[in-house]
């Protein structure tokens, strides 16, 4: 090929290649990550180098600084304890001027006569888990719309949280305490600004008041707030709404001194649900129709205690079940006997009552409060022991026989007791005895008897005189509390003490017995033989 070709062809390639690369565009680089004081000493100097989507990370450490942000990014600290943007007095903590920029893990203080964090006329910034702290203002949003601010500690500013002509933003799950003035403050024509789950409290100062809305900031929505221990609770000169309707209910405030008796949307109905019966009231125009009478936030599961004892029972165990929630109050209590379905709940079925015999029944029981916090993972109660069976005794053997029992010798009696769930605890030998024929009667004396081999227990009665009448019988103890006792047709057994002539004379009556019944079976033997003898 001549040099003519070879130019024509990488011309064409070139051409091709321009062609692709102006369909698919350029190529984006991926997000990249710049750490301070790694890549750059100083936080604003990170962000002059980085591009939109990038994120700044910033270390532990002190910095003495004012940002302005201006182009979408994330600016995030190591910890918000120990990573500190002092504003040194000067300026603005953070000044925001570009729209969804995320500021997180923070510590931002010491702008004394400016903003902590200030929101420039831009939309869909991330405000989260920071302190704001020390400054003129905590947070500003001026002119600015969408923006979230979110689980951060501001406290020990002048104002907390101020909105101006700003709409749709969300302030929710904040701690504002110690502001010299409002600690949310919406003003200036703020319209559709959701306000929920904050804790504003201890706002203590002369001026101090929860909230303050202005004349011109109707149609914000407030609820799920703890407004506890301020100056004032609430200031608002428009109308809005002051909860999330019912069962969600409105707010908590300290000074709220209604009932809660009843339930239901008009709170006309039996039994209390954590909302006050009354109204909340702030001004005619502006009233809390379902007070909340515990602190929101309420991120805590109620605390459920039992309580069986651990021990052996012998009728159907009542397991009791308390369940405790010092915030929202405890909604339902649910357990299950055994993990046998359904599940079942205090309210409907009531406690749990186990029936079933066994060392080892197992209840896993939880609670659920007003706020949907359960118990996770459930509460399992295992070894509650239940037996209802009482022990079983055989039939005792008795040495020496009823009948041949003489003045002063022991009685040994033995017998197989048995339990096959909490056990044998003990066995005893009850007896008493009659010496005038059966008119009068000792008192039960108890012998404990004794395991020996396998399953079985002996006791001894003592030697008495002759004529005694002797009544006995066995009682056996489970380790339940489970009682049997055995005793004959009679409900004991019974043998007399006989005299030495009597023992003789009855050994005599039982040798001549036996020798009638062996001449018999002799004459019978013989007649055989004979009668054999005569057929053959």
């Amino acid at each position: 090929m001549n040099s003519k070709s070879v130019s024509i062809v990488f011309i064409l390639t070139l051409l091709s290649f321009a062609t692709f690369s102006s369909l698919i565009g350029p190529i984006a680089a991926p997000p990249a990550e710049i750490v301070v004081p790694d890549d750059y000493k100083k936080i604003q100097w990170a962000i002059a180098n980085a591009t939109e989507g990038d994120t700044v990370f910033v270390k532990a450490g002190t910095y003495y600084e004012n940002l302005i942000i201006s182009k979408s990014l994330k600016l995030i600290g190591e910890d918000k304890s120990t990573t500190i943007i002092d504003a040194n007095g000067v300026s603005h903590g953070i000044h925001v001027k570009a729209n969804n920029v995320h500021v997180s893990g923070f510590t931002i203080q010491n702008a004394q006569f400016c903003f902590g964090i200030y929101l420039d006329m831009k939309k869909g910034a991330v405000i989260k888990g920071n302190v704001v702290k020390g400054n003129q203002l905590g947070i500003y949003v001026y002119y600015s719309g969408s923006n979230i601010i979110i689980n951060n500690l501001i406290t020990s500013n002048q104002y907390g949280v101020r909105v101006f002509f700003s709409s749709g933003n969300i302030i929710a799950d904040n701690i504002i305490t110690s502001t010299r003035s409002y600690a949310i403050d919406l003003y200036g024509g703020s319209r559709f600004n959701r306000v929920y789950g904050n804790a504003i409290l201890n706002n203590l100062y002369y001026l101090s008041c929860g909230i303050h809305i202005g004349d011109s900031d109707p149609d914000n929505i407030i609820y799920h707030n703890s407004f506890a221990n301020n100056t004032r609770q609430a200031k608002c000169k428009s109308v809005n709404t002051w909860d999330d309707g019912y069962p969600s209910g409105g707010n908590y405030w300290s000074d709220y001194s209604g009932k809660d008796l009843y339930s239901g949307p008009y709170q006309n109905e039996t039994g209390s649900d954590c909302i006050g019966d009354t109204s909340y009231r702030i001004n005619d125009d502006n009233q809390d129709r379902y007070p909340l009478t515990y602190q929101w936030p309420d991120t805590t599961p109620p605390t459920t205690t039992n309580d069986y004892n651990g021990q052996w029972h012998t009728s159907d165990i009542i397991v009791n079940l308390n369940a405790t929630d010092d915030k929202s109050g405890v909604k339902e209590t649910y357990y299950k006997i055994n993990d046998a379905p359904p599940t079942k709940t205090v309210s409907a079925d009531g406690q749990p009552i186990i029936t079933t015999e066994s060392a080892d029944n197992k209840l896993e029981y939880w609670s659920v409060d007003n706020a949907g916090n359960g118990e996770f993972p459930h509460r399992i109660l295992t070894g509650i022991k239940l037996d209802k069976t009482s022990p079983f005794i055989g039939i005792p053997s008795q040495g020496p026989p009823g009948g041949l029992v003489e003045p002063n010798q022991k009685v040994t009696i033995s017998v197989e007791v048995t339990d096959g769930l909490s056990g044998v605890h003990e066995v005893l030998l009850q007896y008493r005895y009659s010496v005038d024929e059966g008119r009068t009667w000792t008192m039960w004396t108890d012998i404990s008897m004794t395991k020996t081999v396998g399953d079985n227990y002996v006791g001894e009665i003592p030697g008495l005189s002759t004529g005694t009448r002797v009544q006995y019988r066995i009682v056996a103890y489970d380790n339940a509390g489970n009682v049997a006792t055995k005793g004959g047709l009679g409900q004991y057994y019974v043998y007399t003490v006989i005299s030495e002539f009597q023992m003789w004379t009855a050994i005599l009556a039982a040798l001549c017995t036996l020798s009638v019944v062996l001449l018999f079976l002799k004459q019978s033997y013989k007649k055989r033989r004979i009668s054999e003898s005569r057929i053959f």
